[in-house]
């Protein structure tokens, strides 16, 4: 199986990559993030460079495809996307948000033949499973889990944000455009020892835009002066798993795994 990974920023790419490697996959990687790529057979684009992209696409004949990675939201309406070359995906666009900008290019994929796949199943050690926790929560703080995260939820299904900060009951944050780590460092000049939850849309299309945490993510909180971080169970994939709750650990941030039935 030929798999191709649209490569964006950060190290979920790279565990991609390096999952599908060891599953046995023939692994070639589009690479639109500026860091340098090992794995795989890699072509290295500029976002500008949709045409050649897809001339090396028919090249090479995928089976299936995979987008990892950040994409910095702020591209929907930068002078970038206004591009000649980036006509194709802009045309079919309804509106400026960064799931559609993904999902069309998704569909551009599979009309060429390419079964579109989501990351989960490359890396299912880094997939948050359910009841993991570092720390121990109250009762009272349990309930402040279910609020939070029920409110979280219908944030996300609004598609406002996969994130909020949360405290005693309040909102006090959405994230935005910013991103998870910019909304927590927001959260963090209002208010501290407050919650952050991050979860997935309902019925998100998992193959797009999966919630992702990690050390930027504990770092993050520990300068704001968070007190705790609850993420989705099954759903959201946790990089540098180890560092991240030592981290966690060594600053008191405690972090529980949750699931909308709990």
């Amino acid at each position: 199986m030929k798999l191709l990974v649209i490569a964006g920023e950060g190290d979920l790419p790279r565990e991609v990559a390096r999952g599908a490697l060891s599953q046995g996959h023939q692994v070639v990687v589009f690479n639109f993030s500026t860091s340098p790529f090992e794995d795989g057979q890699v072509y290295n684009f500029k976002l500008e460079e949709l045409p050649r992209a897809l001339r090396v696409l028919e090249e090479i004949s995928p089976d299936q495809a995979v987008m990892a990675g950040k994409v910095e939201h702020k591209l929907a309406f930068s002078s970038l996307i206004k591009k000649p070359s980036l006509i194709p995906i802009v045309k079919r666009l309804k509106g400026k948000r960064p799931l559609e900008i993904l999902q069309s290019l998704g569909e551009m994929l599979e009309e060429r033949g390419v079964k579109m796949v989501s990351p989960l199943e490359f890396v299912p050690h880094l997939v948050a499973r359910e009841g993991e926790r570092v720390g121990k929560f109250s009762e009272d703080e349990i309930e402040q889990v279910r609020m939070a995260f029920s409110t979280a939820k219908k944030i996300a299904g609004m598609d406002i944000g996969q994130s909020i900060a949360w405290k005693e009951g309040a909102v006090v944050a959405v994230e935005a455009m910013e991103g998870t780590d910019e909304m927590i460092r927001r959260a963090g000049k209002l208010v501290k020892d407050f919650m952050v939850v991050k979860v997935s849309r309902p019925a998100q299309d998992l193959r797009y835009d999966l919630p992702v945490v990690g050390l930027s993510t504990l770092r993050a909180l520990k300068e704001a002066g968070a007190r705790s971080l609850v993420i989705e169970a099954e759903k959201t994939l946790f990089l540098q798993r180890e560092e991240s709750l030592k981290t966690a650990k060594k600053n008191g941030i405690k972090v529980i795994s949750w699931k909308e039935s709990n």
